[in-house]
């Protein structure tokens, strides 16, 4: 993906009365299209708050990628900790892929207040 916009979005019932949202964009960075950036919004359209746990999926498990490394790291303008995972995805006989994905090491729960978005 180089060029283009992917655009998602979840619905979800929390209750009868309680509803959210969330949109998922993913695009190619407009210098490097080799960076994807993913950004994730949460709506709460209600007129309640809501609480939101987030969980993190683990890697799921295929002889095709191979995980290369593993740190946290922290940025010099940010005081949170990340962590940073390389990995290495075959595609052909000797061709492959190395990728990073950065996120946060903990996610925490959100308070997503009525008619906002976080």
């Amino acid at each position: 993906m180089n060029q283009g916009l992917v655009r998602r979005i979840q619905c979800f019932k929390i209750s009868e009365t309680r509803s959210a949202y969330v949109t998922h964009l993913l695009y190619a960075h407009r210098r490097r299209s080799s960076l994807i950036i993913q950004e994730i919004d949460i709506i709460n359209p209600s007129e309640q708050t809501f609480d939101l746990d987030f969980q993190q999926k683990k890697q799921i498990s295929t002889n095709d990628i191979k995980q290369l490394d593993k740190q946290e790291i922290e940025f010099d303008s940010s005081k949170h900790t990340f962590l940073m995972i390389t990995n290495q995805i075959s595609i052909r006989q000797h061709n492959s892929i190395i990728y990073v994905i950065i996120t946060n090491k903990e996610i925490s729960n959100s308070h997503i207040k009525p008619n906002r978005y976080f």
